[in-house]
């Protein structure tokens, strides 16, 4: 039986293996355990100045990547709540997820942003791009 939180194994898996390749995206760009760190850090301020609060929902909606996976780390290591939407949904569909998951927040990457009507987010007060 695992003896920790799901959060300490991360800290402990960044602790140990700080200089170590952690991710890779399609193009060869790889993030080190500390890259990793640093980018979630800085969301995690960038959470706090927006005013996210624990438990609010942050919807993620684009390909595959390492960017994804570092949003994604982000959300669940603040306490938010992540809620992931298929990057090949159409973005009718992804805007009713989004809405009815009281999103406060949306991660979104550059080819499904051009599709969106962002004026149908209801509890949307901000759209952040993955691939930066």
């Amino acid at each position: 039986m695992i003896q920790q939180n799901f959060i300490e194994l991360y800290e402990d898996s960044f602790k140990e293996n700080w200089a170590l390749p952690a991710l890779s995206d399609y193009n060869g760009k790889t993030f080190t355990y500390e890259d990793v760190a640093t980018l979630i850090a800085k969301q995690h301020i960038l959470y706090r100045a927006m005013g996210i609060k624990k438990g609010d929902k942050i919807a993620v909606y684009g390909n595959n990547s390492a960017n994804w996976c570092i949003s994604f780390l982000a959300i669940i290591t603040y306490g938010a709540v992540a809620v992931p939407v298929l990057s090949y949904f159409k973005s009718e569909e992804a805007i009713n997820i989004v809405n009815h998951s009281d999103a406060v927040l949306l991660y979104i990457d550059i080819d499904n942003l051009k599709a969106l009507d962002e004026t149908q987010l209801k509890h949307v007060t901000g759209i952040l791009s993955i691939e930066e």
